[in-house]
């Protein structure tokens, strides 16, 4: 089928005009391509991540190396699905380096992470993420965290459980286990 720009098109999910590389934080939900559970099982409602999604969890880990403007806050690893909240401080930023916005770390994250599956499966170049990010689980739709309050909710929400879909397509509460990297706020 030939292109159409009046049947192919996707929907902006950020917000008109403003700016994702503004200091704050800022919430992300991304899904492995066609929901498959690759990064790990829930057992008796606790998360057990694989290897691959220890590779997902290491990745996360080594975002602030790469960029000096970010700090981590929450992140969950799910079997076919991550969550994460990330802090843009507002700092200088070092001679020869630029201020990213959120699309390009959560881009990144998504890159390394997908290469390094990649690496552990031997299919290099198979795109493992859904192309798009996007934040449905709060009722918020935006992707900045506006509110301390707000950052609370999602938090919480993230400690306590999560949804997903189980084989019959019914959704299912799990429990989480939730691991924040040393030094991140509660």
């Amino acid at each position: 089928m030939a292109y159409n720009p009046r049947i192919h098109h996707r929907r902006s999910i950020r917000l008109r005009g403003y700016d994702y590389r503004r200091p704050g934080f800022y919430f992300f939900t991304t899904c492995i391509k066609h929901m498959r559970c690759i990064l790990g099982e829930v057992v008796d409602g606790e998360m057990h991540c694989n290897p691959l999604g220890e590779q997902v969890w290491e990745i996360w880990r080594g975002l602030p190396d790469h960029y000096a403007h970010v700090r981590l806050d929450s992140f969950v690893v799910m079997p076919n699905h991550a969550h994460g909240i990330v802090e843009l401080l507002d700092i200088p930023m070092p001679p020869g380096k630029r201020r990213h916005p959120f699309s390009e770390v959560v881009r990144s994250f998504k890159s390394f992470s997908a290469s390094r599956i990649n690496e552990q499966l031997m299919t290099p170049g198979q795109n493992r993420w859904h192309r798009n990010y996007w934040n449905t689980s709060s009722g918020i739709r935006k992707h900045w965290i506006g509110s301390a309050d707000t950052l609370k909710i999602i938090r919480a929400a993230g400690r306590r459980i999560d949804f997903r879909n189980d084989a019959q397509g019914r959704l299912r509460r799990n429990r989480l286990r939730e691991r924040r990297p040393e030094g991140a706020p509660a």
